[in-house]
């Protein structure tokens, strides 16, 4: 009997032994088939994000594109209308792989991988609002004044798809998508328009500008000094002030910054090619031809050079200080005081934008000029006002 019960108290132990060997292999096979779904599932987030990022680029290069077409066409655009003209047309125009759809390019990823990639930049639909779409009169800009096309929505889709059948469309079977990202933008023309037609200097008060002795003033064939009758004896001229007119102390052009530059001060921050809230944010080089906002009070001095060109805007005080050895040319625009001393010069034209503000040109004993430069100007007008990006791209649906 005893070794009947020892035999089959072996039986069992061992039959224990092999099922907990069997469970504990489940386990194991359990565990390691989770951990391999947890890295395939990695693997395919990470491979969907790339994808994504590579369409989400596609569009964003379509949306530069958009904006080259704008530029390319040199004036203010009421039709978005990309064009194939090919040779013998003098000169071919290629904007685009399909006109039906609007500014349309594809081209290869990856060779080994079939990885194809499009971008269509896409005709407007103005009842969904979608695609490129002139916005002028919803910004405030009424196109029967003739501001037509001076903002524009721009959408683009970019595309990532595997291309399995060069003979059908990237969005027909057997080729595959893998990601499809949509991003909008806006664009917009900043204008230049002088108060009273162009003026060297002008002032929103005739009794704040002084000009100093070593100081000249030419208004070239405009006007010398313009500015607003502030009730005084007006503006005190100790230098040299020569124009077609000497000088016009009854103006009542308006100076605020959308008569100006044809655009709201919020959207003038938008188009700004530098927006610092300190001058020590400047670049030590400022970009040539650029827009420049300043939003505190600016001070220029011999370390830190007013030299460059473009639009300089200051809300605040401007002071070019003594021994600065300043140089710009373009135009200046300050809603505070402006104070500036010798040796200086300013091709173009200065703006004080209040009729509280003093203007004060030379104190010293070197010379400073401020010049009227109808063609400054007029390269101003060419170069800065063409369409540029008024607000950050953004991911559609994001």
């Amino acid at each position: 009997m005893d070794g009947e019960r020892m035999k089959r108290r072996g039986s069992e132990s061992g039959q224990a032994v092999i099922a907990a060997t069997i469970i504990l292999s489940l386990v194991l096979l359990a565990l390691l088939t989770m951990l391999t779904q947890v890295q395939l599932s990695n693997r395919l987030v990470s491979r969907q994000l790339t994808y994504q990022g590579q369409a989400a680029n596609v569009a964003q290069a379509g949306l530069v594109d958009a904006l080259s077409w704008f530029r390319r066409q040199g004036k203010v655009v009421t039709t978005f209308n990309p064009t194939i003209a090919p040779p013998p047309a003098n000169p071919p125009i290629n904007d685009t792989d399909d006109t039906s759809i609007g500014i349309v390019r594809t081209y290869q990823v990856s060779a080994p991988g079939r990885l194809m990639s499009r971008y269509e930049v896409r005709l407007g639909v103005a009842a969904a609002g979608t695609g490129v779409l002139d916005i002028s009169a919803s910004k405030g800009k009424s196109a029967t004044g003739g501001t037509a096309g001076t903002v524009w929505q721009l959408e683009s889709v970019g595309t990532v798809w595997v291309q399995n059948d060069t003979a059908k469309k990237y969005n027909v079977s057997p080729n595959v998508i893998l990601s499809q990202q949509t991003f909008r933008t806006e664009i917009q023309r900043i204008a230049v328009a002088l108060p009273d037609g162009g003026a060297a200097l002008y002032s929103g008060n005739c009794d704040k500008v002084t000009i100093g002795a070593k100081t000249k003033i030419d208004g070239g064939p405009a006007i010398g000094i313009s500015c607003h009758a502030g009730g005084g004896s007006g503006p005190v001229i100790n230098g040299t002030v020569t124009g077609t007119t000497q000088k016009k102390t009854n103006s009542t052009a308006a100076y605020d910054i959308p008569s100006v530059f044809g655009v709201t001060t919020q959207e003038l921050q938008g188009l700004a090619d530098v927006n610092v809230t300190q001058i020590t944010d400047l670049p030590a080089t400022l970009p040539s031809m650029s827009l420049i906002v300043i939003n505190a009070d600016a001070v220029f001095t011999d370390a830190r050079q007013l030299s460059g060109s473009g639009i300089l805007v200051v809300f605040g005080n401007l002071t070019v200080s003594s021994g600065s050895d300043s140089d710009w040319s373009g135009v200046i625009y300050a809603t505070g005081n402006i104070a500036i001393a010798e040796p200086s010069l300013v091709s173009g034209a200065i703006i004080s934008a209040s009729n509280t503000s003093t203007v004060t040109i030379n104190s010293g004993s070197d010379i400073a000029e401020v010049d009227y430069a109808p063609s400054m100007i007029s390269q101003i007008v060419a170069q800065m006002g063409q369409y540029r990006f008024s607000r950050s791209k953004y991911w559609v649906g994001k």
